[in-house]
């Protein structure tokens, strides 16, 4: 293609910073990179192909199409570089995270008296959210602090409004009991404040805080409130006496350790809070193409567009472009310091960025020796399985459908035995009536014969079902046998009958196309239990996009028949509510602030709804 000649790309490439996205046969955005001189970057993948190593050819290989993007500064293309990845979710980068699966602390002021909880959602408005934690226990720990120490309101709101006397953590002292006592509430609002603080690690400042509020209150002869304080402040002094305090000249700061062998990247972030280490981060993925730098540059968005920075982050990784970065990190989280990248070169800092970069290399070891695991795994379902080879690359199909409506196809894909997310894959269906059988026979042709294309395949394809769904597929099997795809059939377990007052039901099955029977499926095999794992997630997968395709359907018939509901608005509700019956149960507040409606459009929407 002309436009990929290097003599074409010398010519018309420009030399500002900016981004540049390559594209596939099939104008699919596999990589976005950015640079600093986008015809110096560009041409770096075009020339001197030899001194590539494998991977970084196998990219090259592919892209067939290219789209450049100026910016004004390289701090601009770190933010639309970061933004770019995360909107294609490209197959050469690495998306490092998905903050959906990370918990908060939410503190709740959307009531008269908030609660501190634990959250997985940020979509409340009118609460305050501290996180995401990697950690489940640490999060989990945190919280059992703040309310052993702050006199929290812990019950439900209908617990809350239902009370009649002080609960036993009034007895406890742990709580204020406002659901029945006459509580300041500029008392309890100060609990909040601190409890924050101290969720956020800011102990030293709290501590003197609570001791200015007890000699306060115990100066207005408010004995009761300055006793509460001090109780704060001894059960703090307590809680620090159990924690050691690891370093005497270190506040706030991240150490970035990371460490690469083979085609694998580990990155370790080691957080330290108020002289303690109190969290880590391991990222662990393959490392794709060459430019580790470039890698290493999108793991730091891409890990602070979620987490708030320190104000000094320390690494040994040599980049140029540390400054933008640095930048680009302070306008995307808008802080009210300048962050800074900065060299551990002796003392305390050197120990903790050796620290990270030692957990970093032992991430790899332990990545190597679960996949070494998973890859004896996958030889013993060959094994069991009598396959030509070991299933280290196997997918499941599943499709799912209420009659013909909203029909959506999936594939899960396992990766020495592992869960490959990043290669699930969703299909629209075009099948006249229900007839699953064709469904899945599109669905898994459109898989293969993009799989050749792209020179992809798996070696086996498991199908959720028995004999006819295999024989759908026998045209498929046929053809695709000198690829040395095998093709396997598992059948769910039947009733039988009954037995001794109890039902009798069979096996699990396993079916080839060249089997008369299906062979039954040992529970306390290996086989077993991967196989009915794929299975089960290409359900869960195909159930979970079904419904949210299926509700936005429902939604968007509804929303035709009301007057002044047009196109963006439509959008902006299913974005914001999901279902008729969230809209339904909406405000004309809600309605306006959450789908910024008008006015009018917020009430045509209840009047209508509400006649129903």
């Amino acid at each position: 293609m002309k436009s990929l000649e290097t003599k074409y790309l010398r010519e018309h490439l420009p030399t500002s910073p900016g981004i540049y996205l390559m594209k596939n046969a099939q104008h699919e955005v596999i990589y976005v990179g950015k640079a600093k001189n986008l015809k110096n970057r560009v041409l770096s993948y075009f020339q001197s192909k030899n001194s590539h190593t494998p991977k970084t050819k196998k990219l090259v290989s592919k892209i067939r199409d290219l789209e450049v993007m100026i910016t004004n500064s390289e701090m601009e293309a770190l933010l639309l570089e970061r933004t770019l990845i995360r909107r294609y979710n490209p197959k050469y980068n690495i998306l490092f995270r998905d903050d959906k699966t990370y918990p908060y602390i939410e503190i709740d002021k959307s009531t008269p008296w908030p609660r501190i909880r634990k959250q997985r959602s940020t979509t409340n408005k009118s609460s305050y959210y501290i996180g995401p934690y990697t950690s489940e226990y640490k999060l989990s720990q945190v919280l059992k602090a703040a309310h052993d120490i702050f006199p929290l309101v812990r019950c439900s709101e209908h617990e809350f409004k239902s009370a009649r006397r002080p609960c036993n953590y009034y007895n406890m002292k742990k709580c204020l009991a406002p659901c029945v006592l006459d509580v300041d509430k500029t008392v309890y609002e100060g609990v909040i404040q601190d409890a924050t603080a101290f969720i956020k690690g800011s102990d030293q400042e709290l501590k003197k805080l609570l001791e200015e509020k007890m000699k306060l209150y115990s100066d207005k002869q408010e004995y009761e409130i300055a006793a509460m304080y001090r109780d704060q402040l001894f059960a703090l002094k307590n809680l620090n006496q159990k924690q050691s305090v690891l370093f005497s000249n270190l506040k706030d700061a991240d150490f970035i350790g990371h460490a690469t062998q083979d085609n694998s990247i580990a990155i370790t972030v080691l957080k330290v809070r108020e002289r303690a280490l109190i969290e880590s981060f391991h990222f662990v993925a393959p490392l794709l193409i060459d430019f580790e730098e470039e890698v290493i540059e999108q793991f730091l968005l891409q890990y602070y567009s979620s987490k708030h920075p320190p104000e000094y982050i320390y690494t040994d990784f040599p980049i140029e472009t540390w400054d933008d970065v640095a930048a680009a990190i302070t306008e995307l989280k808008q802080t009210d310091y300048k962050v800074i990248f900065k060299q551990a070169l002796k003392g305390e800092k050197k120990k903790l960025l050796t620290s990270a970069n030692e957990n970093a290399q032992h991430q790899i070891f332990l990545d190597k020796e679960n996949d070494q695991k998973n890859k004896i795994i996958c030889e013993k379902i060959k094994e069991e399985l009598a396959l030509k080879n070991a299933p280290y690359k196997m997918e499941c199909f599943d499709i799912s459908n209420i009659g013909s409506e909203a029909m959506v196809g999936s594939k899960v894909s396992f990766l020495n035995g592992r869960p490959d997310k990043k290669n699930y894959r969703l299909y629209n269906l075009d099948i006249d009536g229900q007839n699953d059988f064709a469904a899945m026979h599109q669905v898994v042709k459109r898989r293969l014969e993009r799989g050749v294309e792209e020179q992809d395949l798996p070696n086996l394809i498991v199908i959720d079902g028995g004999k006819p769904q295999m024989h759908a597929l026998r045209d498929l099997i046929e053809m695709y046998r000198k690829h040395d795809i095998e093709f396997i059939g598992l059948a769910k377990s039947r009733t039988l009958g009954e037995a001794a007052g109890s039902m009798v039901h069979s096996k699990e099955r396993i079916l080839k196309l060249e089997w008369q029977t299906p062979k039954p499926l040992d529970t306390r095999s290996v086989s077993f239990r991967t196989l009915t794992s794929i299975r089960d997630e290409a359900h869960r997968f195909a159930i979970t996009n079904h419904r949210k395709k299926r509700s936005k359907i429902t939604v968007q018939s509804e929303l035709d028949s009301i007057p002044s509901i047009g196109p963006v608005a439509k959008k902006r509700l299913l974005i914001a509510f999901g279902s008729i019956e969230s809209i339904r149960e909406s405000s004309i507040k809600e309605l306006k602030e959450k789908a910024k409606l008008s006015e009018r459009q917020a009430i045509n929407i209840q009047t209508f709804l509400n006649k129903k």
